[in-house]
């Protein structure tokens, strides 16, 4: 069923899982159950936290066409707050992410934010982890992707209420 829904679909149903209340651990149908390869220590996960507190900040926002990809998410180690378009089915948007090394990444951000990634061709990215991040009230999840250096990835997130998302990019290591 993945495969057949558009991309805006494919988001839909992302806000739709996330405002059910549904676990971290649920992914799109064209991925498997994430392998839990990587874990959130308590000490990477304070670090995001801190980011929250301390920045560096940076606004940006997302592009409405989930077709192309809004302001691109740059640096890791920043709390991005990203500007959403009102969808359908609550606000959503596209940014994009180039990472610079070979490196597993977590991507922080709200338990209620839907996130998605897709490759250059357009093909789901598949999270290797999906873990809690309970060290503060901004974060309530970290989500593990496996990235490789130069190549751009369209983050796809979404909320069913806020029209504004904190994202947090930390690189975990290599892969």
């Amino acid at each position: 069923m993945w495969s057949l829904l558009s991309r805006g679909g494919r988001l839909a149903l992302l806000l739709s899982l996330a405002a059910a209340g549904c676990s971290e651990e649920e992914v799109p149908e064209g991925c498997p159950p994430p392998p839990q390869s990587a874990e959130l220590t308590e000490a990477a996960a304070d670090h995001a936290c801190m980011h929250v507190v301390h920045g560096p900040f940076e606004s940006v926002a997302a592009s409405a066409d989930l077709e192309s990809p809004g302001d691109e998410l740059r640096n890791v180690h920043t709390a991005y707050t990203v500007a959403l378009v009102r969808g359908q089915d609550g606000y959503e948007g596209a940014s994009l992410f180039e990472p610079r090394v070979d490196a597993t990444f977590a991507f922080f951000v709200a338990q209620d934010t839907s996130l998605s990634l897709l490759d250059s061709a357009g093909e789901e990215v598949c999270p290797r982890a999906v873990q809690p991040a309970n060290a503060c009230p901004e974060i309530g999840r970290a989500v593990f992707f496996d990235l490789r250096r130069k190549a751009p990835n369209r983050l796809l997130l979404g909320s069913a209420e806020a029209p504004e998302v904190l994202v947090i990019i930390e690189e975990m290591g290599g892969m």
